[in-house]
Order: structure tokens, then C-alpha cells, then sequence
């Protein structure tokens, strides 16, 4: 890995924007590792690579430890061309300016107190973009976020595939090593740094999809 100074900011936009998330509204240290998760993606460092340690609180929750494999039976490759490559096999859809306020889901979740101090959460219809996880296109054509792609056993929709580069470009490296996988999700390594990527779950009327997947490893 190439010589970088890995700090807090380095590592925040690895966390999540998710408001029912708070526990990974922030980087927080635990058993000897800072640590960036949004739920999917998670990124593990040891402490001692880390400049600004005192800027970072110690936290408890979620254990990070109970998701990460204690066996690492592989030491396979995966580049950064290699994933580059995947995506520019995959069909070109419209650009759609993702909604931010349900992060593309469509979906928010809302809270109600009623007046005997009990609270009720629901899922609805996101009002900002009226459930459709967007604001309209741009005009540009990118590879289509459906496509899933095969890898380490799992599948990867092209979200993922871009995680995966943002995560090399942030270190500065071209490639990092698949060391496990399960049936929920991957993990890489970047010398010590750990990396975690979960993987799609294809279920119900979304299954065709897995027949179209473009396999990288």
C-alpha cells in the first residue's frame, strides 16, 4: 500500500447517512481498530495507522468483531482494471439524479408519538420524490445499477463494484486481496486494512437477474 496519511476525514465518507443508523453515523474505534461502516460496506483499521486517534471516541456497538471470518483461506487478487472492466461490459442506462432524501429507495421511514408517549415507526412513500428514488435523468449514460456481477461466490450489483473502487482509490492502490467470502458477504484486504462488502440478496421476481450476472472471480 502506498505511503498515505490515514486520518479520521479519510475515512468519513465510508460511514452512514442513514438516520435509523446511528451507531455508523461516525468513525469510532474498537478492539484495536478504527472502524467506518454504512451497514454495507466496512472498513477496519488498525489503530496504529491511524494519525488523528484522539479525534476518534471509543464505541461498543455494533460489535464488529462477531461479522468479520476467523479463517482466511484465500489470498486472490482482485484489481481495480478488473472491476473496470466488468462495469463497461454492462448495458448503459439513463443517469438518474438519486433522491437524497431516501437515498434512492423511495422509501423513509416515519416516527409518530403518540399522547401517551408510545412511538410508532412505519415505512411510506417518500414524499420528496413521490417514491420513485429520483429526480429525473441527466442525459448520461452509466452501467445499469441492476446489473449484478459474480464474485467471490456472491452477487454484486454495480453500486458494489463501485464501493469496491472507491475504497482502492481512497488508498491508493490497484488492487487488494479477497481473503473469504460466505453466502452474506466478502472480505478483502489492503495489507492490514480489513474490508468488508456484503452482498445482494436476489430474492422473488428479481431472481432472472442472476442469470445475466457478469462473473469476475
Amino acid at each position: 500500500m502506498a505511503e498515505i496519511k490515514i486520518t479520521k476525514d479519510l475515512l468519513v465518507p465510508f460511514v452512514s447517512k442513514d438516520e435509523t443508523r446511528p451507531g455508523l453515523a461516525d468513525v469510532f474505534r474498537q478492539h484495536g481498530y478504527v472502524i467506518a461502516s454504512d451497514g454495507h460496506l466496512l472498513i477496519r483499521v488498525p489503530e496504529n495507522m491511524v494519525d488523528d486517534l484522539e479525534q476518534i471516541p471509543e464505541q461498543g456497538l455494533p460489535n464488529t468483531d462477531s461479522v468479520i471470518p476467523k479463517e482466511l483461506p484465500w489470498n486472490k487478487p482482485i484489481t481495480k482494471d478488473c472491476l473496470i472492466k466488468a462495469l463497461a461490459k454492462a448495458p448503459k442506462v439513463e443517469e438518474k439524479v438519486k433522491c437524497e432524501d431516501c437515498h434512492g429507495s423511495g422509501k423513509v421511514e416515519w416516527t409518530y408519538e403518540a399522547q401517551n408517549g408510545h412511538e410508532y415507526t412505519d415505512t411510506f412513500e417518500c414524499p420528496v420524490c413521490h417514491g420513485r428514488g429520483h429526480h429525473g435523468v441527466t442525459g448520461k449514460l452509466v452501467p445499469d445499477p441492476q446489473q449484478l456481477y459474480s464474485l467471490a461466490g456472491g452477487a454484486m450489483n454495480t453500486e458494489c463494484l463501485y464501493d469496491l473502487i472507491r475504497v482502492m482509490e481512497t488508498f491508493k492502490v490497484k488492487k487488494m486481496s479477497l481473503r473469504s467470502s460466505d453466502n452474506f458477504k466478502a472480505m478483502f484486504t489492503i495489507g492490514e486494512v480489513q474490508v468488508l462488502k456484503a452482498f445482494v440478496i436476489i430474492e422473488g421476481e428479481d431472481k432472472p437477474l442472476l442469470d445475466e450476472m457478469i462473473k469476475i472471480r
